[in-house]
């Protein structure tokens, strides 16, 4: 799941095995962002909450974090998505 934390950077949030992996997106690169802990039985709903929460700081009156529409419905090729998985599993 990709989210714009307001405006100012984007995350992946990736399950893997029993635990969220947290990765930066940045000019089509995908890096592991090993500062970011999310607790494992945190589920997927939840997740936008607790990046609101541990990124706060960075808001302006009114922001949140988010889930852009290019991060949920992603059809486009997977240099512009940032991320070969989806786009693979949408065909491009």
């Amino acid at each position: 799941m990709k989210f714009d934390c307001y405006g100012r950077f984007r995350l992946e949030i990736v399950r893997e095995g029993e635990r969220w992996t947290a990765y930066r997106l940045d000019n089509g690169t995908r890096v592991p962002d090993r500062d970011i802990r999310l607790p494992s039985e945190l589920a997927s709903g939840e997740i936008a909450a607790l990046l609101d929460d541990l990124f706060h700081e960075h808001a302006r009156p009114g922001q949140a974090v988010t889930r852009p529409d290019w991060a949920r419905h992603c059809v486009r090729p997977a240099s512009f998505c940032g991320n070969a998985r989806v786009a693979r599993r949408n065909g491009a």
